[in-house]
């Protein structure tokens, strides 16, 4: 039983700060000229980039690459930095101390929002291909749980995350921020179950 999301993870699509490519345009041009040459280092076996980035590909009318499995963002990280990979979807730990120093370079948002990077011009993926990346992080008890135990951590929550402090962590570290009830985030946890289901029936 959800009983309150906490927030969102922030995602973009990032190439190395020294990377031709400026926009989404010149990538996407590019591996349409030159399939299956570019690199994408995902986030494990299988997991939320490679979702968007099939998401991408889709949008886009099709595109061939290589995917090179990392441990997580930070091994995401180092092989975009280190020149194995060419591109990667990550949320905001792993990559914005390296974003703000020029390491590297946001070409699309793919959350719902990234303030940060919408101000430097970087595009929502929502508004120029129609799709997003969703990836919750929510609070969960288990069948059963007793309506006034969950309305009680519901309330918790929420007055932590309207905690000035919290916030300003939260902001720190690049993350949003987008309160719902259990009522809500169940129903967006089903909406993104069905997009994730139909791009994973796609890739079989």
């Amino acid at each position: 039983k959800y009983t309150i999301d906490a927030y969102f993870l922030n995602a973009a699509q990032l190439v190395k700060g020294d990377s031709p490519w400026k926009t989404i345009e010149d990538m996407v041009k590019y591996m349409k000229e030159n399939p299956n040459k570019v690199v994408f280092a995902n986030s494990g076996a299988f997991g939320i980039p490679d979702i968007g980035m099939a998401q991408l590909a889709r949008a886009v009318g099709g595109l061939q690459y290589r995917t090179m499995p990392t441990t997580g963002g930070g091994e995401q990280a180092v092989k975009l930095l280190s020149g194995d990979a060419q591109t990667i979807q990550s949320s905001a730990t792993p990559v914005l101390p390296h974003t703000r120093t020029g390491g590297m370079r946001p070409l699309l948002v793919l959350s719902t929002s990234w303030p940060e990077f919408e101000k430097e011009g970087v595009p929502l993926s929502s508004k120029k291909y129609g799709f997003t990346v969703r990836n919750l992080s929510a609070l969960a008890g288990p069948p059963g749980l007793p309506e006034d135990i969950r309305q009680k951590l519901e309330d918790a929550l929420k007055k932590a995350m309207e905690d000035k402090e919290v916030r300003a962590q939260l902001d720190k570290i690049g993350e949003l921020i987008e309160f719902k009830t259990g009522k809500q985030i169940l129903e967006v946890a089903r909406q993104v179950q069905a997009e994730q289901k139909v791009v994973g029936e796609q890739l079989g």
